[in-house]
């Protein structure tokens, strides 16, 4: 199972710019999950 990673979390609710970028690569992330299969941990952004 793949782990999505943030090393932000505080930042997350903070600063928008962050947030939208983090929200962008789960969303490339979802429709690439194939890609990803064996991937331990992503980090985002």
């Amino acid at each position: 199972m793949t782990l999505a990673s943030n090393g932000h979390a505080d930042r997350i609710l903070s600063d928008p710019d962050y947030r939208n970028r983090c929200v962008d690569r789960l969303i490339k992330i979802m429709f690439d999950i194939d890609d990803y299969r064996g991937s331990r941990r992503v980090f985002i952004p």
